[in-house]
């Protein structure tokens, strides 16, 4: 039986010699499951404790929340290193001052920077109210009887993730692994410039910087050759990435098996992507689970993928989802949300996320049986692929230089992303001071942090890799998969 909050407490605070004879008993805490979980308020005070316990709770997977860069960037590439350091505060309004208003339904605007006429009209799902385009139309008197609904998206919660995680990556049949020298496409590649950029998207780790800086160079590209689908079209109309394809939980089967059965045609088929290519456009596929899309793509396709030290990206999203109650609560359960808050500690959390905590599994989905160690090992093989690049969160702004350089796609996106961002300043939402003062006290526990680099030990080998071979990565000859 698990130990009780209380004594669970007491256990981590524990100064006295008695600390390591009670280990068992704490690691049967961290075990519980979340359902025999106790509402009873959670401690907020913890002292430094010298009782240090080796804490071996196995669990696999990769964070499921879409979220923004939350760390301060390495300054050292002007106009880059400004940029890079931008979160997601104006990612929703794309820093607009004034709305894209919709043609066909007045008062309402679109949540993106590009113009309709550029880019077709939104799925109306997409639309919102919208006071500043409701002012054009306001001597009419149908205008307060328009209706549009918004989109009705609801995140999944964490067991739901927990499934779809095991299902995806049993579905591979064996650990994922991307070819170490590309592979020969139908449709040959033209100055090293994919057709298709598929970027996986690690959790925390400042994804959502470079997600909307694939929108920016989307939007340049369509606005110079013309966009290659249409919003209002099937399966664009139900992804929630747009204007970038959805690889999330979402929609990720649909989008794979677009591509494998070149349905719509004159979207997906060689064919289709053929001409597309031809015209100079391009397509982003975004989300966590785009790992082995490009199997499937006939046109040349690359992955990309940011990288963030794993410790302070587990208690990123520690704060984040646990802490602050993030995207709406997302990744709580019906008990703390009636209790108003989330209970568990740094050890706790690691095991409620489950499969969802280790994201090499993103970069390398399939391993029998959950097999983390090989799971580990091919990540590393598929990072060092000619046709994946990464980037490193601690060097996001050299990161960006080296896409810009290498990827003429992207030339503009960062001036443009600089521009929509203006002067706006990356400030991460605080923690109210309860909540903060919990994490402060977690951070301070010798016994909580050595659970944590133990936890995360495989996928801080992954992560060192990276590091060491980060210059080697985009050295190489670029080559599609």
């Amino acid at each position: 039986m698990a130990a009780p909050r209380s004594e669970r407490a007491r256990l981590l605070t524990s100064t006295g010699d008695d600390g390591k004879d009670r280990c068992d008993d704490l690691e049967r805490g961290a075990r519980v499951d979340d359902g025999a979980r106790t509402t009873a308020a959670r401690r907020t005070g913890w002292a430094k404790t010298s009782a240090v316990c080796a804490l071996v709770i196995g669990a696999v997977g990769a964070c499921a929340v879409a979220v923004s860069i939350g760390s301060t960037t390495e300054a050292d590439g002007g106009r880059f290193a400004q940029t890079a350091a931008l979160g997601e505060n104006r990612f929703a309004s794309g820093g607009r001052t004034r709305p894209v208003c919709s043609r066909e339904h007045p008062g309402y605007s679109a949540p993106y920077v590009g113009l309709y006429e550029n880019i077709g009209e939104w799925p109306e799902s997409y639309l919102r109210w919208d006071l500043k385009c409701a002012e054009k139309r306001k001597g009419e008197a149908e205008l307060g009887k328009l209706y549009v609904p918004t989109k009705n998206y609801r995140r999944p919660n964490q067991k739901e993730i927990n499934e779809f995680m095991r299902a995806w990556s049993a579905s591979f049949g064996r650990a994922y692994e991307v070819p170490p020298n590309g592979k020969k496409k139908g449709i040959e590649i033209k100055d090293s410039s994919p057709m298709v950029y598929d970027f996986v998207h690690v959790p925390k780790a400042g994804g959502t910087y470079f997600t909307e800086l694939m929108i920016r160079a989307n939007d340049a590209i369509g606005e110079k050759h013309g966009y290659p689908y249409k919003l209002r079209d099937a399966p664009f109309s139900n992804f929630v990435t747009l204007p970038l394809i959805d690889a999330t939980q979402q929609n990720a089967h649909a989008t794979l098996d677009a591509f494998k059965k070149g349905q719509p045609e004159q979207y997906f088929s060689k064919k289709g992507l053929q001409e597309k290519y031809d015209k100079g456009q391009r397509m982003f596929v975004k989300g966590q689970f785009g790992m082995g899309m490009c199997d499937a793509v006939e046109a040349p396709c690359m992955y990309f993928t940011v990288l963030r030290d794993p410790v302070e990206r587990y208690l990123s999203h520690y704060k984040y989802s646990c802490l602050a109650g993030a995207e709406g609560k997302a990744q709580w359960t019906e008990e703390w949300i009636k209790l108003g808050n989330c209970p568990l500690d740094p050890i706790e959390f690691m095991t409620h996320l489950g499969i969802n905590l280790d994201w090499t599994v993103e970069l390398a989905p399939g391993a029998k049986n959950g097999d983390l160690h090989r799971t580990a090992d091919v990540a590393k093989q598929n990072l060092d692929s000619k046709c994946m690049r990464y980037l490193i969160t601690e060097h996001y702004a050299d990161g960006l230089q080296k896409v810009t350089k290498s990827f003429p796609d992207f030339s503009d996106a960062v001036r443009r992303l600089h521009l929509a961002n203006g002067n706006a300043e990356n400030k991460a939402k605080k923690l109210p001071p309860p909540a903060q003062e919990r994490f402060d006290a977690y951070m301070k526990n010798a016994t909580i942090m050595k659970a944590i680099r133990e936890r995360h030990a495989l996928m801080q080998g992954v992560y060192d890799h990276a590091l060491k071979n980060y210059e080697a990565n985009w050295n190489r000859p670029i080559v599609p998969c």
